[in-house]
């Protein structure tokens, strides 16, 4: 029964760390409580995957004119991305299983 079961997730990966600016004032300098890290610098991905009983999916790295604007230098990922891009991936991968059963 398992192996007709299809698992699906996303995942935002990021690399290259940057540098981290703190947000404080001055005479809270050593005040743990008072520290925000902000990272600035790095590169991130977007990836969706597709895991079967003994399958792997395809993995999709969603590109960057596949999100929509939300707010002030703000991008979002809505439904039609996933209906266009993730599914039909989605799709192919359930019919392919179905195929072997």
């Amino acid at each position: 029964m398992w192996a007709a079961v299809i698992w699906t997730d996303e995942a935002s990966i990021r690399t290259g760390g940057g540098q981290i600016f703190v947000t404080r004032y001055a005479e809270e300098k050593y005040d743990i409580d008072c520290c925000v890290p902000k990272f600035r610098g790095y590169l991130s991905w977007m990836i969706h995957g597709s895991i079967s009983h003994g399958n792997k999916g395809p993995l999709v790295v969603f590109e960057k004119d596949w999100s929509t604007e939300l707010g002030y230098k703000k991008k979002t990922i809505n439904g039609d991305v996933y209906r266009t891009y993730i599914c039909p991936n989605i799709k192919a991968f359930a019919w392919e299983l179905w195929q072997t059963l």
